[in-house]
C-alpha cells in the first residue's frame, strides 16, 4: 500500500480514537479533513482522467530500415485545476531496441498543453506498433493514481509503422549457370506440359494437323483447331519459409529482419537483371508475386511488408505444393512423385531458418529430379549442433547452402550463392 495512504489512515484513526477518548473537537476536526482530504483528491484525480485529452501522430507510416522517425505526442488539460503529476509510457519501437518502453513524467498547469518530440533511427524492418502505451494521473497528495493501459481499449488506436527491408545491389549474384542448368534438366520433362489450351478457333493455313480439334469440327461441319497458350514461368523462384521459427523478443525481430532482407537482396538483383522472378511466401495468407522488371519491385516490397513469420505451414509442404504435383505423396512413394510441377522453369532459391531431417530429404529429392534448388539458412548466432554436417552434406548432394547469421553482412553473404 501506498505510504501516503498509510500514513492518513493512521492519522486519521489517532485523531478518532484522541476525540473518542478526551471529547475534544479538535481531534474530530482533524479526522473529518483527513476524511475530506481522502474523498476530494479521489474525485479530483477521476475528474483530471475523464477530462484529459492526447494525441500522437509520426511522420510517416512507412519508411526504409535506417531512416529516421518522429514521434509526437500532445497531452491536454482541459480543467482549471493543475495535474502536479503525469506519466506517460510509450513505445519509439521494437524496431529500435534501445528500451522497448520509456517513461516520461510531466507536469500541466490549469488549461496547459505539453508537446512531446521523439526521434529514433528504425534498426529493424518488420511491422510495429509504436506510441503511448499506458497513461497514469496522479492525485495532488500521492494517495490515488489511475492508469489507462492503451492495448485494453479499442477506440485508442494505436500508431502502425512498416519498416521496409533494406535494399542492397549485389555486384553478382551467381543465377545464371544454376537456371541454365536447372532449365537443361527440366527441359524434356516440361517442354510438353509448357503450353495448356486457351480456347478452339476455326482452322487457318500453317495450323498443324495435331492442333486440329476433331471433335468439334466432327459436329460443326467446320475445321476448328486448337489455340494454345504458353504458361508464363518463371526463370527464378524464391521460396520464403514464414513457418514459426520459435524465437521471441529482439531476437526473433532481427531473425525476421534478416529473412527479409535476404529476400530483397535477391530480388532486387534478379528484377535489375530483368529475371522473370516469382516470390512464393505461405505466411497468413499465401503470397504469389510475380515480375520480371525493376518495376515490379515496388509489389514485392509491398507484400514483404505484410508478411508474418508465424505460420503453421511447413516449408516441407511449401515445396511438395509448389514444386511437386501430387503434393500429398510421401517422399518414399518413388515413381509416383516424378511429376514435377511445370512452372518451376528455372532455378529455386529457399530462404530458411531451419532445416529438419524431412527438409533435407526434400532438397536432395528435388536435385536428383532436376531442380536445380539452392539454400540460404539463417540462424541467430553459429552453427549448432548438426547444422555443419547437413550444411556439408547438401552442398556435396548440389544443393548449394549458404549460412548467414544476423550479425553477417546480407550483401557479401548472398553473393555466394
Amino acid at each position: 500500500m501506498n505510504t501516503r495512504r498509510i500514513f492518513i489512515i493512521i492519522l486519521g484513526i489517532v485523531a478518532l480514537a484522541a476525540g473518542l477518548i478526551s471529547g475534544y473537537r479538535i481531534y474530530y476536526g482533524v479526522f473529518m479533513i483527513m476524511c475530506l482530504t481522502v474523498v476530494f483528491s479521489g474525485i479530483y484525480t477521476l475528474l483530471i482522467f475523464l477530462t484529459l485529452r492526447y494525441s500522437q501522430s509520426i511522420s510517416e507510416n512507412i519508411i526504409a530500415k535506417g531512416s529516421e522517425l518522429s514521434l509526437k505526442i500532445h497531452l491536454q488539460n482541459n480543467l482549471p485545476l493543475s495535474i502536479p503529476r503525469l506519466v506517460f509510457r510509450y513505445n519509439m519501437t521494437e524496431c529500435s531496441i534501445a528500451e522497448l518502453h520509456q517513461d516520461k513524467q510531466i507536469w500541466l498547469r490549469p488549461f496547459g498543453n505539453s508537446y512531446s518530440e521523439f526521434n529514433f533511427n528504425a534498426e529493424y524492418s518488420g511491422n510495429f506498433t509504436i506510441g503511448l502505451v499506458s497513461i497514469t494521473v496522479y492525485c495532488p497528495f500521492g494517495l490515488y493514481k489511475i492508469s489507462i493501459d492503451m492495448k485494453r481499449f479499442r477506440f485508442l488506436k494505436p500508431i502502425n509503422l512498416v519498416v521496409l527491408p533494406a535494399v542492397n545491389t549485389p555486384d553478382n549474384i551467381n543465377l545464371n549457370s544454376m537456371m541454365s542448368e536447372g532449365n537443361n534438366h527440366l527441359y524434356h520433362q516440361l517442354h510438353e506440359n509448357s503450353i495448356q489450351v486457351d480456347h478452339p478457333k476455326k482452322y487457318t493455313y500453317g495450323d498443324t494437323l495435331r492442333s486440329i480439334h476433331w471433335k468439334l469440327s466432327m459436329r460443326t461441319g467446320e475445321l476448328y483447331s486448337k489455340k494454345y497458350e504458353e504458361t508464363s514461368q518463371p526463370s527464378l523462384t524464391l521460396l520464403l519459409d514464414c513457418y514459426e521459427h520459435g524465437y521471441i523478443g529482439l531476437d526473433a525481430i532481427k531473425i525476421e529482419d534478416t529473412l527479409a532482407e535476404s529476400s530483397s537482396t535477391i530480388l532486387n538483383y534478379a528484377l535489375n537483371n530483368n529475371l522473370s522472378t516469382r516470390l512464393i511466401a505461405y505466411s497468413n495468407s499465401v503470397v504469389r508475386i510475380n515480375g520480371n522488371s525493376t518495376l515490379d519491385f515496388g509489389r514485392f516490397m509491398e507484400s514483404m511488408a505484410n508478411i508474418s513469420y508465424h505460420s503453421n505451414s511447413s516449408i516441407v509442404d511449401v515445396l511438395q505444393i509448389e514444386l511437386i504435383t501430387g503434393s500429398t505423396l510421401s517422399i518414399t512413394s518413388g515413381s509416383d512423385r516424378a511429376n514435377i510441377s511445370e512452372g518451376i522453369n528455372g532455378g529455386v532459391i529457399l530462404i530458411t531458418t531451419n532445416i529438419p531431417s524431412a527438409l533435407f530429404d526434400e532438397l536432395v529429392w528435388l536435385k536428383t529430379y532436376g531442380i536445380n534448388i539452392r539454400v540460404i539458412y539463417i540462424s541467430l548466432y553459429g552453427l549448432r549442433g548438426n547444422m555443419t554436417k547437413t550444411i556439408n552434406e547438401l552442398t556435396n548432394a548440389g544443393v548449394g547452402t549458404v549460412h548467414l547469421t544476423v550479425e553477417d553482412d546480407v550483401l557479401l553473404s548472398v553473393e555466394k550463392l
